[in-house]
């Protein structure tokens, strides 16, 4: 049986406030761990939070994780056009960096149409694909 609350509270560097606005309008988001760990490691029960110290500003509630550290990159995907319209200036936090992820194969593509890293202002753009084994992610 799982504990009614997480065993672990996590607060990232962005929330609904900023790219997680989504989630006002009942947007599900599913974190993947971008991290190295052993299959066998301990799954905890965590929540994710935004910086704003509001007790609304929950991204990922109930969700199976392991052990997390400061510098662990957690990764969205589907985090588009939706994510990025009017993030508020409600604290003084900085706005974190968007990295777009792309597969190789698109960005040969969008190079061939003409798009360079140029095109792209205030965003880092990173070629990359995951592979299922890059990444963790297990639904409570």
């Amino acid at each position: 049986m799982l504990a009614s609350k997480p065993l672990f509270i996590y607060y990232m560097n962005d929330g609904i406030y900023g790219s997680f606005a989504c989630k006002l309008c009942d947007f599900t988001v599913v974190p993947q761990v971008h991290k190295n760990y052993k299959a066998d490691a301990p799954l905890f029960m965590s929540s994710l939070w935004g910086p704003s110290c509001d007790g609304l500003d929950q991204v990922v509630d109930h969700y199976l994780l392991p052990e997390l550290d400061v510098g662990d990159w957690i990764i969205f995907e589907n985090m588009g056009a939706f994510t990025l319209g009017e993030p508020s200036d409600f604290s003084e936090f900085q706005k974190p960096p968007v990295f777009c992820f792309i597969s190789i194969s698109d960005w040969y593509e969008m190079q061939d149409a003409g798009v360079t890293l140029d095109t792209f202002i205030n965003y880092y753009v990173v070629p990359f694909q995951l592979s299922q084994d890059d990444c963790f992610s297990t639904a409570a």
